[in-house]
């Protein structure tokens, strides 16, 4: 499927090894094919759209203090976790199964924390926060681009 390559093509890094691409290519059809992969996917998109215009650079390093909910905590911790899982990951499979994990986290997020806050300082830590769930999703696969049925 033609959106599963862009979507390898488009991970960070992009494609350097063709054998690698095709473990990817097949972990990410086997991946999108799964409830909690669609799940996945729905909440990458949500993050690639939420942060899409506001540059990285931009934005302020995430700063703990001005947590409002617990769900910001529990996201944060998560992030770290999986920033530490992906680096550890041997193939796709383990890395995909590792954002499988953040998929409860992340949907309690937006459950709980409104991003667009009127107060400018916790609006662009929260953008912050999503930036950063935007680029450990990119480390894995530009899942913006895969179609789900």
């Amino acid at each position: 499927e033609s959106d599963v390559v862009r979507a390898v093509q488009g991970q960070a890094g992009g494609i350097v090894n063709l054998y690698k691409a095709d473990e990817a290519i097949r972990a990410i059809q086997e991946f999108k094919a799964k409830d909690k992969g669609r799940e996945v996917i729905a909440l990458s998109k949500r993050v690639a759209n939420i942060i899409s215009g506001h540059g990285e650079k931009e934005l302020p390093e995430i700063k703990a203090e001005l947590y409002e909910h617990k769900a910001e905590r529990i996201l944060e911790q998560g992030m770290e976790d999986a920033e530490h899982r992906l680096r550890k990951a041997k193939s796709t499979e383990e890395r995909l199964e590792v954002l499988g994990a953040q998929g409860p986290m992340i949907a309690d997020y937006f459950d709980s924390v409104l991003v667009m806050d009127d107060d400018k300082d916790k609006r662009l830590n929260r953008l912050a926060a999503i930036a950063r769930m935007n680029k450990i999703f990119a480390e894995v696969a530009d899942f913006k681009v895969l179609t789900v049925t």
